[in-house]
């Protein structure tokens, strides 16, 4: 996380707390004489149940749609300004259908609250923008339970890739290491030199160094593209032709291991 998006992390968190204060503050200045009204006589615990839990009942049903609206817009760093006006109108939206909803289910409960009012204008009238601070912390908060779960899926997906990709290039290498050895060719000198310890221990030896050379080899070079010619002509046969062969055939063996050790070919 660069300083500039930390900075402007800690500002919208800050500016955020700001605006829930300061809508909470307006809300209690202007609504006191309502408050003032609701508890001039305490109410009863079943006369807040009744008034409560068909507020908190309605924010949870509202919770799919605002999930779908924060998986649908998310908060991420590509796409964060845009994201957040479309929720800043979202919350007010939805906040303001709430309350359309449980004022007028609150009515139909005869909430002891709301039982003096004439009609269900006049009750949205008066009480339609009471208490939307509350219904701000509610969308915030069904917001940032939705964005950690939305982060949450992708961390899995990108893990469950990940792992498949391991999965994918391990079976790859493995694939290319048998069409480097070549089983057959490998089965056939394990027979030969099981065969030649009955006849001539000391070239069974030979031929056991030579096959742990052209593994050894073979392993080195896995994964790798191009290799020094030497190396693959020792990867073919360890010695196709041994320095006296080349004298004799009157080549400069100097110079040809010079061009082995410094041109590249094909693995």
């Amino acid at each position: 996380m660069n300083s500039r998006w930390r900075r402007t992390l800690w500002a919208s968190i800050f500016a955020g707390w700001m605006l829930i204060a300061v809508s909470f503050t307006f809300n209690y200045f202007y609504y006191a004489h309502h408050y003032v009204e609701i508890f001039t006589r305490p109410p009863t615990f079943m006369q807040m149940l009744v008034w409560e839990i068909p507020y908190w009942i309605l924010w949870a049903a509202m919770a799919p749609l605002v999930f779908g609206i924060t998986k649908r817009f998310p908060l991420d760093r590509e796409s964060w300004t845009r994201n957040a006006l479309v929720h800043i109108v979202a919350c007010f939206v939805l906040t303001v259908g709430h309350r359309l909803v449980y004022l007028a289910l609150c009515r139909w409960l005869y909430v002891d609250a709301y039982r003096n009012v004439p009609t269900l204008l006049d009750l949205y009238s008066s009480d339609l923008l009471f208490n939307l601070p509350t219904g701000f912390m509610s969308y915030g908060t069904f917001l940032l339970v939705g964005n950690v779960i939305e982060f949450y899926r992708r961390y899995q997906a990108g893990a469950l890739k990940a792992s498949r990709l391991e999965t994918q290039l391990a079976k790859a290498e493995l694939q290319a290491l048998k069409s480097q050895l070549q089983p057959h060719f490998l089965f056939n000198t394990l027979n030969s030199i099981s065969a030649l310890q009955l006849t001539n221990v000391e070239a069974a030896n030979r031929m056991t160094a030579s096959l742990g050379d052209f593994l050894r080899l073979t392993l080195e070079a896995s994964g790798v593209n191009e290799v020094p010619l030497r190396r693959e002509l020792d990867t073919q046969s360890t010695s196709i032709l041994s320095r006296r062969d080349l004298d004799a055939a009157g080549t400069d063996s100097n110079a040809l291991t010079s061009c082995f050790s410094t041109c590249e070919c094909p693995n």
